[in-house]
């Protein structure tokens, strides 16, 4: 799995969690993206962090931003990864959501596999038939160009969006006892968190 570089994206807003930065909350002890980055990590050659340029994770891992404004949407946070400076010797980039800690930790691997087997330009999650496009894998020489244009031609800035423009294969994980996938949005979610590794 050398030949991907992983992102995890963390420029989300926290609005709903009533924090600066929801990926710092703890749950079960630890933060949101101290339980990604140990699942994705093994994964991957390198990881990532995608975030806004006053937010600083400080865990010895390069930190990338979008251009512009504070937060753009993930389409660009993907596109960012893809054209940084950190991708250039590699062919793949995989993504996850900062705010989902109970991510398996074979994910990208699958998702490498269904890649190559469909020949297609994304792979991505899919759970109890809804997709999940903020976990999946890029070809970035099949998909940064369509990214570009879909943001800054044709104004589409959603994941799935540009989905239509490119070839796309779904993999559908067996369902858990919790969902793998499920985001961490609010106090709540956190209170109900249960750490449950999904195979």
């Amino acid at each position: 799995m050398n030949e991907i570089c992983g992102v995890i994206l963390a420029a989300v807003k926290s609005s709903r969690m009533g924090a600066a930065d929801k990926a710092e909350k703890l749950g079960e002890g630890i933060t949101l993206m101290d339980h990604i980055i140990r699942r994705m990590k093994p994964q991957i050659g390198m990881l990532v962090i995608n975030t806004i340029p006053y937010r600083r994770q400080k865990r010895g891992l390069p930190v990338i931003s979008d251009m512009g404004q504070c937060y753009m949407g993930p389409l660009h946070d993907i596109h960012s990864a893809l054209i940084s400076y950190h991708m250039e010797k590699l062919k793949f980039l995989a993504v996850a959501a900062c705010d989902a800690p109970l991510l398996p930790s074979h994910l990208f691997e699958k998702l490498f596999v269904k890649l190559l087997a469909t020949d297609s330009d994304v792979s991505c999650m899919r759970y109890n038939k809804v997709t999940q496009p903020t976990f999946s894998l890029w070809h970035k020489e099949r998909t940064v160009k369509t990214i570009y244009r879909s943001i800054y031609m044709t104004n589409h800035t959603s994941i799935k969006s540009v989905f239509n423009d490119l070839k796309v294969s779904y993999l559908d994980w067996p369902k858990c006892l919790q969902n793998p996938f499920c985001n961490v949005n609010a106090p709540a979610d956190l209170k109900n968190l249960r750490t449950i590794q999904c195979h």
